[in-house]
């Protein structure tokens, strides 16, 4: 199974990467700032709480939670959250493939999983994005049994398949330090 970013130069995705970290890391610092106001005692982790709220009640007392400035807040930090899947997705698949040529070289074993990698980056951009869709449907007409559950099955499968391939990226950068 090969991701269509094993076809970079080298260089190129480096690159690349490095132009996706920066765009990255500023949205995410927009949306962290523009989300602060989003946490409650109902959502005490604002925006990833209403992300996992899974039932219709939990999601309505976390939108109970939000006053009028809070419910704005949300919305743009759903607007927002589409461009930065695409950048954070980019990011991690650019990496993984690039550390996984690393591990190559150093004839890891692990290296053969830098594609599948990239890939779920990839399908959790996909998930952020129908989750996001069943979050603004719950903000726009209150929760209901599907869009809570489509939400909260989304974001647990995203962010499963974040908790793969992040640590993947950061057992490649260990090789760094090592001779190819």
């Amino acid at each position: 199974m090969r991701h269509p970013y094993q076809k970079l130069q080298p260089k190129r995705l480096w690159l690349y990467y490095f132009i996706v970290l920066v765009l990255t890391g500023l949205s995410g610092a927009y949306l962290a700032a523009g989300g602060l106001i989003l946490g409650t005692d109902a959502a005490p982790l604002g925006i990833i709480s209403y992300e996992l709220c899974g039932t219709v009640d939990g999601c309505r007392a976390i939108l109970d939670s939000w006053n009028d400035e809070a419910r704005v807040a949300a919305r743009n930090n759903l607007i927002w959250d589409f461009p930065f899947l695409l950048l954070y997705s980019s990011t991690l698949a650019l990496g993984v493939v690039g550390m996984g040529r690393r591990m190559h070289k150093l004839r890891w074993r692990m290296a053969r999983f830098a594609p599948a990698m990239a890939w779920a980056a990839w399908i959790a951009a996909v998930l952020d994005s129908i989750e996001n869709i069943a979050l603004w449907t719950m903000l726009a007409s209150g929760p209901g049994v599907v869009s809570a559950g489509l939400a909260w099955i989304c974001a647990a499968i995203k962010f499963l398949l974040l908790g793969v391939a992040i640590p993947y990226f950061f057992i490649g950068f260990a090789t760094f330090y090592r001779r190819a």
